[in-house]
């Protein structure tokens, strides 16, 4: 038979309060936590998501929906989230977005009608329908890099105009002055900037833009099949290529 918060109580010599109080995320005493913790781990207790939901109307699921997950950015993101969502007693739900985005706006509204606690989001845009459906459904949603059509949203982000401004300018230092840029989609947040720290670091030394140099791309994965001939055609074959797409790089 599983392990119960009565066992924890017995073993600990603590309150039922307390022990339901840590299990479902409130603070206690840190020597309390301490026994807790041991108790846990020695009688092999597993929180009973289900049963905690009907108590506090919660289902102790985040949904994430994010870029493919075999590339190195997308695979680090997967596992922080995962790893920090199972220490607080969340699981995960998870959709790629890579290039299945009517998918994605379809297993969205599951996700919600299966029931989340919340919604996060990376360099990925749901339309303006699933936008307005997560609304309606009043749980916080946190973006990573891109922004969507939410009208009110938390949004993490990096400097990307000045990180890419860095690349650029270490190829400079180099002593390279023939620097392509393949970038993203000009509707992308953070393929706008990234562009724009890329012509921003030619300018300050004083390097001609030649606008083909730039190649647009859609991050999806498929750049690698034909990338040989695009620099060719281009005339980007003997440059110093900076790609600021994360499921490019291993294709180049």
């Amino acid at each position: 038979m599983s392990a119960t918060i009565k066992d924890i109580a017995r073993e600990t010599g603590l309150a039922l309060a307390t022990i339901s109080k840590y299990i479902n995320g409130g603070t206690v005493r840190p020597q309390n936590k301490k026994q807790i913790d041991e108790a846990i781990r020695k009688l092999n207790y597993v929180p009973r998501n289900t049963a905690r939901g009907l108590r506090s109307s919660k289902t102790y699921r985040i949904g994430l929906v994010s870029g493919p997950p075999n590339t190195p950015h997308n695979a680090f993101l997967l596992s922080k989230i995962e790893n920090t969502m199972r220490a607080h007693g969340y699981s995960l739900t998870f959709m790629s977005g890579d290039k299945y985005k009517d998918h994605v706006n379809k297993f969205v509204p599951h996700m919600l009608r299966s029931g989340i606690d919340g919604l996060i989001i990376t360099s990925f845009s749901l339309n303006q329908d699933i936008c307005s459906a997560v609304e309606h459904a009043k749980i916080p949603v946190v973006e990573l890099e891109e922004h969507s059509h939410f009208h009110r949203t938390d949004c993490v982000q990096t400097s990307c105009t000045s990180g890419a401004y860095e690349i650029v300018e270490h190829l400079i230092k180099m002593g390279h002055q023939k620097i392509a840029l393949v970038t993203g989609s000009p509707a992308s947040y953070t393929a706008c900037e990234r562009k724009k720290g890329y012509l921003r670091a030619l300018e300050d030394y004083d390097i001609p833009v030649n606008p083909d140099y730039i190649i647009a791309e859609n991050y999806t994965n498929d750049f690698g099949s034909g990338n040989a001939e695009i620099m060719e055609s281009s005339g980007t074959s003997d440059c110093r290529i900076f790609c600021e797409l994360y499921t490019m790089p291993r294709y180049l």
